[in-house]
């Protein structure tokens, strides 16, 4: 009894005594600059461990952010080089991370490795900006380990770039191929606001809504028509009150806005 009794105040002490594994995280930085500014952009991982692959999708702001270049790639992580790194949709906003445990022994690295940066020239003009999401577009999410499991990624941290002015906005923002985003009206709202966008034609339209940290907290994608194409969007879709990025996406532009929620 008494041998139990000492293995399990054993097992107890080793739950409290041994570290707890850290959630899968990354964290993106927030930058502010000006139009014309090159500006950097780190993404660093917290909670790598003992991974075998991982894969997701970096997005932007096209209209806001010109990508310019891949730089400081992480020497901790082995065989992770440019070629890793998708660059072919940059021009639309987006790039590919894929990555490959070639030993097949499962990775660890540091808590807050930052795995590269990424260099934007700031196209947009004064009171815009571009939210930097971590999400499935062009290719999904995906953390696996040794055994094959999926590896949750529980939170994406920071990501916005920020063009300041005196408390004024544009009233939309245009993209190359005639596609324009309106401020949502009324904003700061309380209930409910709308959101008008112009289509040049008939597209296939992903229209998701993130938080402050990139985390989408909703998303439609439907068919637009040519012309003018409202969303309605009701407190309810939302988590909290407080600051939300709303952006539409076709095939090849992206454009987002700010919008604030009020209690």
């Amino acid at each position: 009894m008494t041998i139990k009794k000492l293995l399990l105040a054993f097992l107890i002490h080793m739950l409290f005594v041994l570290p707890l594994s850290a959630q899968l995280s990354l964290a993106v930085s927030d930058v502010s600059g000006d139009k014309g500014q090159i500006v950097e952009v780190g993404i660093a991982v917290t909670g790598f461990e003992e991974i075998s692959s991982m894969q997701f999708s970096i997005n932007w702001d096209s209209t806001v952010l010109d990508f310019k270049a891949i730089e400081n790639l992480t020497t901790v992580l082995p065989d992770f080089t440019e070629k890793e790194i998708g660059l072919v949709e940059t021009t639309s906003g987006a790039i590919r991370v894929a990555w490959f445990d070639n030993s097949i022994s499962g990775i660890s690295i540091p808590n807050g490795t930052q795995l590269f940066s990424i260099k934007f020239e700031i196209i947009g003009g004064a009171g815009t900006n571009s939210a930097i999401t971590i999400s499935d577009t062009p290719i999904v999410i995906e953390f696996t380990n040794l055994e094959g499991q999926m590896i949750e990624l529980s939170e994406v941290i920071g990501g916005t770039i920020t063009i300041p002015d005196n408390l004024t906005a544009t009233t939309f923002l245009t993209a190359l191929n005639g596609m324009k985003l309106y401020q949502n009206e009324p904003n700061p709202f309380k209930a409910v606001t709308k959101i008008n966008a112009i289509l040049p034609s008939v597209a296939d339209v992903q229209f998701f809504i993130t938080d402050i940290s990139g985390k989408i907290v909703y998303q439609n994608n439907f068919i637009s028509v040519q012309g003018e194409n409202t969303i309605v969007i009701e407190r309810q879709l939302l988590d909290a009150s407080g600051t939300y990025y709303y952006t539409v996406q076709s095939e090849h532009y992206q454009l987002s806005k700010r919008m604030i929620l009020v209690p």
